[in-house]
Parts: structure tokens; C-alpha cells; sequence
């Protein structure tokens, strides 16, 4: 996965159109690519290839995660997410921020579908996607949290308004302690005479 180090405007996306594009089938990034990323001043961030691991491996749920994490920060974008062919290990990540941004597994799962091309798609891709869980991605501050990712501030906000609520009904649930505890000193010096025998009869 690969970003550039600028801001938002037409000269930030002017790297990404002139990518080298051989050797295409590499896992490792090649020098042709490391140069180039060095003068356009590029973040490469590579993730997903396990030493001694087959390239047609799916992800794990641990790069997974930590690929949605750089792209929900907003302070990488602009950003370039690929892999060797641009479709299945591209197409998984994708998949999950989809279901990271609030999109039924059934929309997922068919632009998954659809760029990886007719019998190109893998079942366990698709599982994956399945069971991908939105909790399992730590949310950065909402400072910087990519703007579209409104699921999860909603989902925060949320949050903090059950939080608000439990804090009010605990406060509730202490007032009439307190009072209780209130009436309880005032009785307890009339019992004490009582047990002493210093009530006072008419």
C-alpha cells in the first residue's frame, strides 16, 4: 500500500499516475519502485506478505486490520491500495472497509465480485469478508478520521451518549441512598436511648 506525502489538491494525485510498472508481479517493493516512491516523496507502507508464505495465501485478520488502520487516518491521503494483480488481497481489504463503512455484506461482496472479473472471486476471500469484524479496528481520533468513515463517528457518538446515560442513572441511584443514609443518623440516636432506657413517656 502506498501514499503520498502532501495534501489534498490536483498536484497530490500527479504521483500516483506515473507508478513504475515493471516488474508488475513482485512482492517485495523493487528499486525501480523505491526511487521512484523517494523522489515523489511517497510513503510506501507494505504489509501482508508472511516470510516463507505463499503469495496466493489470503490475508491475515492482523494485516487486514492494520491496513484499515493507515487508511481510515486521514493524515495518509491521499492513498494508493494494490497488491500484485489488484484484485484479491486489494479486493479483501476493500471488502472489510466497506463493512468498516457501514455497507451490507451483500453490496461487499458484489463490487468484490465485480473487479476481480467473471470466476476470478475466492471463496475464502469472500469468507473473510464475511467475518470481519468492525470492532477489531481501533478508530484514530476523530480529528483525524477519514471524513466518509461517518458509520463509526456516528458509532462513537453513540457511544458517548450511553456512556452520559449510565453516568446519569448512577447519579439517580445515589440520591436516594443518600437520603436514606440521612434518615438513618437521624434514628439512630432515638434507638440508642431506646436501648438504654432513656425514653421519655407521657
Amino acid at each position: 500500500m502506498a501514499r503520498c506525502a502532501t495534501n489534498y489538491n490536483e498536484a497530490s494525485y500527479t504521483p500516483l499516475k506515473h507508478l513504475p510498472s515493471e516488474p508488475k508481479a513482485v512482492e517485495e517493493p523493487n528499486e525501480p519502485l523505491l526511487r521512484f516512491a523517494a523522489e515523489k516523496e511517497v510513503t510506501i507502507h507494505h504489509l501482508g506478505i508472511v516470510e516463507d508464505g505463499n503469495p496466493w495465501d489470503p490475508l491475515t485478520e492482523l494485516c487486514v486490520v492494520d491496513a484499515l488502520r493507515h487508511i481510515i487516518d486521514s493524515r495518509n491521503h491521499p492513498l494508493l491500495i494494490c497488491c500484485g494483480m489488484g484484485r484479491h488481497r486489494t479486493g479483501t481489504v476493500v471488502g472489510c472497509l466497506r463493512i468498516l463503512q457501514g455497507w451490507n455484506l451483500a453490496s461487499a461482496l458484489e463490487e468484490y465480485r465485480r473487479y476481480t472479473g467473471p470466476r476470478r472471486s475466492r471463496v475464502v476471500n469472500e469468507l473473510q469478508i464475511e467475518s470481519f469484524r468492525k470492532e477489531s479496528v481501533p478508530l484514530p481520533p476523530e480529528s483525524v478520521m477519514a471524513p466518509w468513515l461517518w458509520v463509526a463517528q456516528m458509532h462513537l457518538q453513540e457511544l458517548r451518549r450511553e456512556e452520559a446515560k449510565r453516568a446519569e442513572a448512577v447519579n439517580v441511584d445515589l440520591a436516594p441512598s443518600a437520603a436514606a443514609e440521612g434518615m438513618e443518623d437521624q434514628k439512630r440516636p432515638e434507638d440508642e436511648k431506646k436501648s438504654h432506657g432513656l425514653t421519655n413517656h407521657p
